[in-house]
């Protein structure tokens, strides 16, 4: 499921406050979701309306965090982190996506949470091929599973 079901093809989103959360509101009550182990929600960086909104209306068991090893992300990370504290909700660790093939985990380090596990760049996730099988995919989920 995605917002881009809700708009216009090549439309833009502008919404803020109330209509941003009522279109998350309908997207979360209109979907039917089935009989779930996991939900994953792909958000931006950040601590507003969105958030909070998701968090108000769905009943969080735990959350992780993706970040990329870079000085911005992991201050953003720092950000929401704190926000996901304040709402008392657990954090299970966090998974880095280091899409520059960098192998710097230095910086997310200071996140002070468990590293769930790597993405590292390849062609086939880059071009979205679905047949691809990511070892880094199979690991990580391993060790969700295991929580």
């Amino acid at each position: 499921m995605s917002m881009g079901f809700i708009l216009e093809q090549n439309k833009a989103a502008t919404w803020r406050g109330p209509l941003l959360s009522n279109a998350i509101k309908q997207l979360i009550h209109s979907t039917e979701w089935g009989d779930l182990d996991y939900l994953l929600i792909d958000m931006p960086p950040g601590t507003g309306d969105a958030y909070l909104t998701v968090f108000k209306e769905l009943s969080i068991d735990f959350f992780i965090l993706i970040s990329t090893p870079s000085n911005l992300s992991v201050a953003d990370s720092k950000r929401t982190l704190a926000m996901i504290d304040k709402l008392n909700i657990t954090t299970a660790g966090y998974i880095e996506n280091d899409l520059l093939n960098t192998g710097d985990s230095s910086k997310n380090k200071s996140l002070n949470i468990k590293k769930l596990g790597t993405f590292k760049y390849h062609k086939d996730i880059y071009d979205f091929n679905t047949d691809y099988n990511c070892s880094d995919a199979d690991k990580i989920s391993n060790k969700i599973e295991d929580m």
